[in-house]
């Protein structure tokens, strides 16, 4: 699993910036481009473990968090490591305070079911009868432990799974569509857009 995380990192970076094995299971990654670029890299780097089957055998979705920013013109190693380790010391501690909700096991396995079926339609309803929680409630808390509502978390899972998807098959747009579970095409093309602010081959292009 850690030999998958440092090939994505490595294989996120290899041209845009340095990545470095901090510590066991810490890496860094420096981009040379834009911040826009940068966090598309991380975004990259962190599909290509939440996708990965090897990867989630063994860990869960809240194991792995990945940080990339900008170097600065002039900006030595030692200020761009200390940004970066900011950055994840930041999303590091998001997930710790997750952790510590009373109902984070049960949300935990509901995220994975939406990461592991991003292309089916789920019913918040049918979910909570799975752990015991009603629809409403499970509603509020699953917001209230993520940032995110649960609507919004699957379309969210689906754009991830389509990025994935672009920067590692062949696959054509409208192929790319269906499997990550839309009907439409152009509908896709709109969520798409709205969560990246490219089209998926401008997507490709960028970062492929």
């Amino acid at each position: 699993a850690l030999l998958n995380a440092a090939d994505a990192v490595k294989n996120c970076c290899h041209s845009t910036g340095i990545c470095g094995r901090m510590g066991e299971n810490t890496f860094l990654c420096f981009i040379k481009h834009d911040a826009a670029t940068a966090d598309m890299i991380a975004d990259k780097c962190t599909n290509m473990m939440l996708f990965s089957e090897d990867y989630m055998e063994r860990y869960d979705l809240d194991s792995f968090c990945c940080a990339a920013a900008l170097m600065p013109e002039g900006c030595t190693y030692t200020q761009a490591e200390e940004l970066v380790t900011q950055l994840l010391e930041d999303k590091i501690h998001e997930i710790t305070v997750r952790r510590t909700h009373p109902h984070y096991s049960a949300l935990l396995s509901i995220r994975q079911q939406i990461y592991n079926q991003p292309q089916s339609v789920f019913s918040l309803e049918e979910l909570g009868k799975q752990q015991f929680l009603s629809t409403n409630y499970l509603r509020k808390i699953y917001k209230d432990c993520f940032g995110t509502s649960f609507h919004q978390e699957c379309i969210n899972v689906r754009v991830s799974m389509a990025r994935h998807l672009l920067l590692t098959t062949s696959m054509n747009i409208s192929a790319i569509a269906e499997k990550c579970g839309y009907d439409d095409s152009k509908y896709f093309m709109r969520q798409f857009v709205a969560a990246t602010n490219c089209t998926p081959s401008q997507y490709r292009k960028l970062l492929g």
